[in-house]
C-alpha cells in the first residue's frame, strides 16, 4: 500500500510497541492521543489492533509551536492522516479507525463519563508538561487492568524550558502512580503496564 508520509518519527519506536504488544492478551480498543499524518495509527491497525477492534485517534490537527517554526501546513497533514487511515482500513476492513478532531482533555473527559476502557493508550499529543500530565492522569482512568500505556518524546527538548517538555510530567505521573503500575521500558519513550 502506498501511504502518504512526509516524516518518520515512529519507526525507531517499533521495538517498544512490540514489547507492549507482548504484555497484552488482546487489543480490542486503542486510544492514540496525537496522530499527525497517521504513521503510528497505520502501524497500530496493521500490527496491534485485533480484528473488529477500534482505534480512536484524537488530535486537533492545528499544530503547535514546533510545527509553526517548521512551517508545517497542518490542513495538509490532516488530509494525509485521512488518506492514510482510509487506506489501511481498506486493507483491514474489520478494524475501525475513529477520528476525533478536538483537544484531548475534552475527549478524555467524555470517555471517563461514558466509562470507556482501552487496552492500549499511546500519548503523543501536546509536549507541554501540564498537557502531558493531564492526558496521563485522565487516560489512566480509561486504561484496562493489565493494559499498557506508552508516552512518547520522553527526552524531547525542541522547545526550551522544562514546562514546555513532557519529561517532568511523565516522571511525576510515574512517581504518583508507582504502586499501580509496572515499568516496561524507559528510553526515548516510557512504557507502563497497569496492575
Amino acid at each position: 500500500m502506498n501511504y502518504e508520509f512526509t516524516v518518520d518519527w515512529f519507526t525507531r519506536s517499533i521495538d517498544n510497541f512490540l514489547t507492549a504488544k507482548k504484555e497484552l492478551v488482546g487489543c480490542k480498543r486503542i486510544l492514540e492521543i496525537g496522530s499527525f499524518e497517521g504513521r503510528s495509527s497505520v502501524w497500530l491497525v496493521e500490527n496491534m489492533l485485533d480484528d473488529h477492534g477500534d482505534l480512536v485517534c484524537v488530535d486537533t490537527w492545528l499544530g503547535s509551536q514546533e510545527h509553526m517554526t517548521m512551517n508545517v501546513e497542518m490542513p495538509e497533514v490532516e488530509r494525509r492522516f485521512d488518506y492514510n487511515t482510509n487506506a489501511v482500513q481498506t486493507l483491514f476492513p474489520t478494524r475501525q479507525v475513529i477520528k476525533r478532531s478536538m483537544v484531548s482533555n475534552r475527549l478524555l473527559a467524555m470517555s471517563i463519563l461514558q466509562d470507556e476502557q482501552y487496552d492500549f493508550i499511546y500519548i503523543d499529543g501536546s509536549h507541554k508538561a501540564k498537557d502531558c500530565l493531564s492526558d496521563a492522569v485522565m487516560a489512566w482512568h480509561l486504561l484496562s487492568k493489565n493494559g499498557v500505556m506508552i508516552f512518547d518524546d520522553y527526552n524531547w527538548d525542541v522547545v526550551p524550558g522544562a514546562t514546555q517538555q513532557p519529561k517532568i510530567a511523565i516522571d511525576s505521573f510515574v512517581s504518583c502512580f508507582a504502586d499501580d503500575l509496572k515499568m516496561l521500558f524507559v528510553n526515548h519513550q516510557v512504557g507502563v503496564k497497569k496492575l
